[in-house]
Formats: structure tokens, C-alpha cells, sequence
């Protein structure tokens, strides 16, 4: 569980870095959003071609989680003043655009959470618990 947790917070902060280099046009949030879709597929992309010489074990999985770690240390080594400046502007600005909007923002993040809400009662509402041989369901 935690390789896990690591794996999704290093992919993440992989796409992040990589919004980054490709586009300057995006805001922080963007960047966010963007940045963990392109993260993970570039994770999968690099298992796959791991999983291709070695067949899917787990020595192809580590070595594609160190590869990103070495992506990330090299980008953040060689531009991390620039890319510093850059993500606190943005913050501020989110910031000071928060300040003055705040009932936009928490309309948006009640939105948000109602259809998330949803999401995640279809997706859950027929899980069950098993325990000794007996299945215990949700109510309905």
C-alpha cells in the first residue's frame, strides 16, 4: 500500500514537472489535473515497454518507478530555480483569486463533491464484508 501511494505521488509529481516544460499556459490547478493524467500514463507507458523484454514481474514495475525518480531529480536539479519562481507565482495568484472569490470557489467545490459523492455510491453501493463464511450487505 504505500509502494502504491508512493508510486501515484511520484507519477504526479512526474506529469506536473513534465505540464511544466511542454506548455506555459496553464494555472496551477490545470497543471495539477494534467499533470497526475500524464504522470500515470507515462508510468504505465514505461511498465508496458519494461513488461515487454521482461514480461510483467516485479522487477519491471521498480525499475519503472526508479526511472521516474530519476527523471524528476535531474529536471529538478537542472531547473529547479526557474520552475521555483514559477509555482509560487501561481500559488499566489490562486491565492489572491481565492481572497476575492470565495463563494465561487466553494460553489464549484460543493458541485464537485455532490457528483463525486455519486460517483462513489454507484461504484460502491453493492460492496459487501465477509467474514467467517457469512456476507454481510449494505443496506439498501
Amino acid at each position: 500500500m504505500v509502494y502504491v501511494i508512493f508510486l501515484i505521488i511520484v507519477s504526479s509529481i512526474t506529469g506536473f514537472l513534465i505540464t511544466y516544460l511542454l506548455s506555459s499556459k496553464y494555472f496551477i490547478l490545470e497543471r495539477s489535473g494534467y499533470g497526475v493524467a500524464t504522470g500515470l500514463g507515462l508510468y504505465t507507458w514505461i511498465v508496458y515497454l519494461f513488461s515487454l523484454m521482461w514480461g510483467l514481474q516485479l522487477k519491471g514495475i521498480f525499475f519503472s518507478a526508479l526511472l521516474l525518480v530519476v527523471f524528476c531529480t535531474v529536471i529538478l536539479t537542472v531547473q529547479w530555480s526557474s520552475f521555483k519562481g514559477k509555482i509560487l507565482s501561481e500559488v499566489i495568484e490562486t491565492k489572491n483569486n481565492f481572497l476575492l472569490n470565495k463563494t465561487s470557489y466553494f460553489a464549484h467545490i460543493a458541485v464537485f463533491s455532490f457528483f463525486y459523492h455519486d460517483i462513489l455510491v454507484s461504484f460502491f453501493q453493492n460492496d459487501h464484508l465477509e467474514k467467517r463464511r457469512h456476507v454481510y450487505w449494505p443496506p439498501q
